[in-house]
């Protein structure tokens, strides 16, 4: 009796007697528990601890390694998946790697596929050689031509073009993107889209950059908006000296493109108690005629002190162009003042809002030499 129970456990759970017969191409079918063998086109299912399938495939297989020379139809489940052509179908485990095409699902710690993929891949690390049609979720996701879909991850880097979406902590694109980037470093050769990030960077923008730091070659038909934007070849920079309605002493570096334009600033008057002030603000240049532009600014200051004293204003200003690159600015001015109990030093009319705030009318005088690029 227990002889026959032996022997039914040993051909149920490890059938060392496999059958083997010619398949007239690639050698024997060899089908067992631990390794498993079949020729061109015999589409088995194979489970095993080692699965190796000839020439193309139709099936599934499950195993701790999974292998198949030719094309793949259906899904390899196990530890390691290798497809040496195509691959139309699911890959799950902890490396899959398919030599030619994929249409389908990789599922893996690290996922490779040496040509075109359409379909989904999630794991640590992703990587498509040619094209890919589909969404890539993972730690690193690479590809190395066209995109068209979506990656997901700390670092993602595409070849040639992107259409579709990047979002990450680094996003690297080697020609164009139609579409967004969205993470903390983003770069591109020419931006047809937008960005959203900490530092952004395009040779050509059409489209919109929001960043801290813009840099950009040229802009065609768009807007960098940031702290920074540097706009190497059509852009704005300019260094101005004013004097406003708080602060007879004003310096100011302007840059970005003449649509937008940020700056920052820094602030003295010698007759307050706490006589330094640091700002930033945005301004837009709307030209009138050759020589005389509207030039609207908003602008926010922090008086340097132990108490928290800040200053909003609104400047209309006209601007004259004297020569190429000196500019003559003047106009009224809106601030809004919290927190200080200074009057300032001219000031046509102003409302007390009660408390420490107060809303002032007053004008602003400035200087500006712009830099040519």
């Amino acid at each position: 009796m227990k002889k026959t129970t032996l022997l039914t456990l040993l051909l149920a759970v490890f059938p060392s007697l496999f059958f083997a017969q010619s398949s007239g191409r690639h050698g024997n079918l060899t089908y067992t528990f631990g390794y498993n063998e079949v020729p061109d086109n015999c589409n088995l299912p194979l489970i095993g601890i080692v699965n190796v399938a000839h020439g193309n495939q139709k099936s599934f297989h499950i195993g701790m390694v999974n292998t198949t020379e030719g094309n793949m139809g259906g899904a390899q489940i196990g530890f390691i998946n290798t497809v040496g052509d195509g691959m139309d179908g699911i890959q799950i485990a902890f490396v899959n790697t398919t030599g030619d095409n994929q249409l389908g699902f990789q599922c893996g710690f690290i996922n490779t596929i040496g040509d075109a993929f359409t379909g989904i891949q999630t794991g640590f690390i992703n990587t498509v050689g040619d094209n890919a049609s589909g969404v890539q979720v993972g730690f690193i996701n690479t590809l190395g031509d066209n995109a068209y879909g979506v990656q997901v991850g700390f670092i993602n880097a595409i070849g040639d073009r992107m259409r579709g979406s990047q979002i990450g902590f680094i996003n690297a694109v080697g020609d164009k993107v139609q579409g967004a980037q969205i993470g903390f470093v983003n770069g591109v050769e020419r931006l047809d889209g937008f960005q959203v990030g900490f530092i952004n960077g395009t040779r050509v923008l059409n489209g919109l950059q929001v960043g801290f730091v813009n840099s950009v070659d040229r802009v065609e038909h768009g807007v960098p908006i940031g702290f920074l934007s540097f706009v190497h070849h059509g852009g704005y920079q300019a260094f101005e000296f004013s004097f406003n309605e708080m602060y007879p002493y004003n310096a100011s570096y302007k840059i970005g493109i003449d649509k937008f334009y940020t700056f920052p600033m820094v602030s003295y008057n010698p007759n307050r108690i706490d006589p330094w002030a640091i700002g930033f603000g945005a301004g837009s240049v709307i030209p009138m005629n050759e020589e005389v532009f509207f030039n609207p600014e908003l602008m926010s200051q922090t008086v340097v002190s132990s108490n928290f004293q800040e200053i909003t204003s609104l400047g209309l200003q006209f601007g004259h162009a004297f020569t190429e690159n000196v500019d003559f600015l003047a106009g009224p001015s809106l601030v809004w003042s919290r927190t200080t109990t200074t009057d300032p030093m001219f000031s046509l009319h102003n409302w007390d809002l009660g408390g420490s705030n107060r809303l002032n009318v007053g004008f602003r005088l400035a200087l500006r030499y712009r830099f040519q690029n």
